[in-house]
């Protein structure tokens, strides 16, 4: 969960602008080779209105990361022991949004 109350480090319309930019750096550099999100994510859309959502993956040699981020939903991250296609982690994702937290 995104904590949005009073006290929170970054006011919803910083992290709305944060995230709005991370979809505009695609579209600003629109080159292939680089595709990548701003703010380290792989890639960055919008399901609905102003609903963001987005991953990143990573991969060292002996472990496999997968994190999937989804403002006003249900975020994951997930640590293998070893390499895994990163498809193996959507039905983790699944589980996870369909619990009632």
């Amino acid at each position: 969960m995104n904590f949005t109350g009073a006290g929170a480090i970054v006011s919803r319309a910083g992290l709305n602008a944060m995230l709005q930019r991370a979809i505009d750096n695609v579209a600003l550099h629109n080159n292939p080779q680089d595709s990548r999100a701003g703010y380290g994510f792989d890639s960055m859309g919008v399901n609905g209105a102003m609903r963001f959502s987005g991953f990143k993956g990573g991969y060292l040699f002996t472990s496999q990361n997968y994190f999937w981020f989804e403002l006003d939903g249900t975020s994951v991250l997930v640590n293998y022991n070893g390499t895994h296609p990163l498809s193996a982690a959507d039905p983790i994702q699944q589980i996870a949004a369909a619990t009632d937290w």
